[in-house]
């Protein structure tokens, strides 16, 4: 029994387990031992990371040009001075504008009220029918005290075949209010700036002066000297009649 259990001692120290798993056992009956001093990379025996090789952003790839350098030539850059360009707004009552939508459905103008409009577009000096205007305003508040209504409005001011300028801001019923030029068409296509408007008599007249950024040079027929505004203007017998001499090409009614 002695000798049977020195046996099995022998036999207990001599038997290597075999892990299949280990990077470092070849096989079951051969040892093999990797000198730590030799490993060309210890990160290769260790838990996988993400490693980047190359600059995914090479330096200098991004950057951003001044002003100066973003345009290749003068002529391609944008236009900054300030073109002024005056028309007049005339409700001659055969449009049926504007229409009073009182969703509020109350007998006073209140929050949210709307008022569809479209009316005949002069130019400044009233000796041309130039096109029309069409927009929408929201009634954001009733001002007794002023005898009249603060709206949110969004319209556009079309010309023929130059093209139109859309607009948007306050637009007041008592008193001259600035509106932001928002865009255009035609030769307004890129435009900026704002407009004045003033009040002669709310609804049926009106007179705008544009302040106009980022456009070419506007066609001699707009560039017209305006007649003082006041509430007896009245447009050219030939305007009104859209006799040929007396419109812009192709002119939106």
């Amino acid at each position: 029994m002695a000798s049977s259990s020195s046996a099995l001692r022998t036999m207990s120290s001599s038997v290597k387990l075999y892990n299949p798993r280990s990077p470092l056992s070849s096989s079951p009956n051969k040892k093999t031992f990797l000198p730590f001093s030799k490993i060309p990379n210890p990160s290769l025996i260790s838990s996988p990371k993400l490693q980047i090789t190359s600059d995914p952003f090479p330096k200098g790839s991004f950057f951003c040009k001044s002003q100066s350098q973003a345009y290749s030539s003068e002529s391609e850059r944008p236009p900054t001075k300030v073109q002024e360009l005056h028309v007049y707004e005339i409700n001659e009552r055969d449009r049926g504008s504007p229409a009073y939508l009182r969703l509020s459905q109350k007998s006073l103008n209140s929050l949210g009220d709307l008022v569809p409009f479209s009316n005949k577009l002069y130019s400044g000096d009233l000796q041309k029918r130039i096109g029309i205007t069409a927009g929408l305003c929201i009634l954001i508040q009733h001002k007794p005290d002023m005898k009249g209504d603060r709206y949110e409005s969004i319209y556009s001011f079309y010309f023929g075949d130059y093209g139109h300028i859309a607009v948007q801001g306050s637009y007041l019923t008592y008193e001259d209010t600035y509106l932001a030029v928002t865009g255009g068409s035609g030769i307004f296509e890129g435009v900026y700036g704002q407009v004045k408007l003033r009040q002669i008599i709310f609804p049926f007249k009106l007179f705008y002066t544009f302040y106009l950024k980022g456009i070419k040079d506007l066609p001699k027929d707009l560039l017209v000297e305006p007649s003082e505004p006041h509430p007896s203007v009245e447009p050219s017998p030939d305007a009104k009649a859209c006799e040929a001499h007396a419109t812009i090409a192709a002119f939106t009614d």
